[in-house]
């Protein structure tokens, strides 16, 4: 699965979907499935998107069909910076920044600027084919009242705003960035914990009877406002040609090449234990995509929480190397890289 990399520079990352066993799995709902459909720009404003959305998934927008409007405010599309209106006219040009990894790459291959920029009006969605290359992609959307733009919808009841699709290659996931909805795809464990009913909440205890009791009393507090904090930050990585093997209950792996984490920032770790167990049920968290293959086939996409990572030699033995103290953890992918 892994063909052309030098697996002697390998660094193995494992992780878990967000659909592996909960705490009570009776509590955990199953996923809705994801409906595509078209929305239309209703209006934009200084603080939000008006979009119209139908009724029902399948369905065309429009008040004729019983379609109704929902507002997305910029901060939630996590834009690059603040929308501007071209020449006084009602065309308004928003703006996103993705820094794109390639998995099968080069470390020194590095785009960004005019040769790295995605100009995209009229209407937009998967049907548009794109070329990710590895760098600082800019993508420009152009907006104006009318334009139809691919989203998906789930869940049950009345279905929410999933994804808003680009292009075939880029997206802006909705899901994880709605608030306490967002911590259920990201981290369901902590949330449930969060939830048990008769637990005092771990600010309001004075004395603990042993470090594990501490661990467990205040992870799910911490978890949650980890994973609060990555998503506000949008200091994320798009990662593309991804090899992925997947595996059993939910579980998959796939490689980074260790000059690449290097080459990219990119630190990533394994969950912390202790004599008592983990501490924690995630160390990072990953929002995934599968672009339909063809146009007949529907996109796949999904959360996962990252759980261990390791080095790979070159006879395909793993490492599990110790935790980089804080501040050398760019030292230690350098190492990692040689």
């Amino acid at each position: 699965h892994c063909a052309g990399l030098n697996r002697g520079s390998d660094s193995e990352c494992e992780w878990k979907l967000s659909t592996a066993p909960r705490p009570s799995a009776a509590d955990a709902a199953p996923r809705a499935p994801t409906e595509d459909v078209l929305g239309d720009v209703r209006n934009t404003s200084k603080e939000c998107l008006a979009l119209g959305l139908p009724s029902r998934a399948g369905s065309s927008c429009g008040a004729a069909q019983g379609g109704h409007t929902t507002q997305l405010d910029w901060s939630l599309l996590q834009i690059a910076e603040p929308p501007t209106w071209l020449d006084d006219s009602e065309v308004t040009e928003v703006k996103w920044k993705a820094h794109c990894v390639d998995m099968r790459g080069r470390p020194s291959d590095f785009i960004s600027g005019k040769q790295n920029t995605c100009c995209l009006e009229n209407a937009v969605g998967s049907w548009l084919h794109q070329r990710l290359r590895p760098g600082i992609l800019e993508v420009e959307l152009r907006l104006q009242r009318g334009q139809q733009i691919h989203v998906q919808m789930g869940g049950a009841g009345r279905p929410k705003l999933r994804r808003m699709v680009l292009t075939n290659q880029f997206s802006v996931c909705l899901e994880h960035r709605h608030g306490e909805d967002g911590l259920c795809c990201l981290c369901p464990e902590a949330l449930f914990e969060s939830r048990v009913p008769g637990i005092s909440p771990a600010s309001d205890v004075m004395l603990w009877e042993s470090s594990a009791d501490y661990v467990a009393g205040w992870r799910a507090a911490v978890e949650l406002e980890a994973a609060a904090s990555v998503v506000e930050d949008g200091e994320s990585r798009l990662f593309f040609n991804v090899d992925i093997t997947w595996g059993q209950a939910g579980v998959a792996f796939f490689e980074i090449p260790a000059s690449v984490a290097a080459a990219h920032k990119i630190k990533l770790r394994s969950v912390v234990e202790n004599s008592d167990g983990p501490s924690e049920w995630a160390s990072a968290w990953l929002c995934l995509r599968r672009p339909a293959p063809t146009p007949s086939d529907r996109d796949w996409s999904g959360h996962a929480a990252v759980f261990k990572t390791s080095i790979v030699d070159d006879e395909d033995n793993e490492q599990t190397p110790g935790h980089a103290s804080i501040g050398e953890d760019d030292e230690w992918l350098q190492r990692a890289a040689a």
